[in-house]
């Protein structure tokens, strides 16, 4: 369970996502779905290999403002 606000997040100038492979983690994905759906959104660096990648991801990645 994440102990931030979304807007304590959106706030944020950036979010660093790490881990083996933060991308199997799925608060990390429901965290970076609920930035998709906002227009203010921090700058999001993902230190990932996208070994796991699925159509929900990619939707979501897409959805970012990179």
């Amino acid at each position: 369970e994440f102990e931030f606000t979304i807007d304590e997040i959106k706030n944020a100038k950036w979010i660093y996502l790490a881990g083996g492979e933060p991308l199997l983690i799925d608060e990390f994905i429901d965290l970076l779905d609920e930035i998709s759906k906002h227009d203010k959104q921090p700058n999001i660096c993902i230190n990932t290999n996208l070994s796991v990648s699925d159509d929900r991801i990619r939707d979501i990645l897409m959805r970012l403002n990179w």
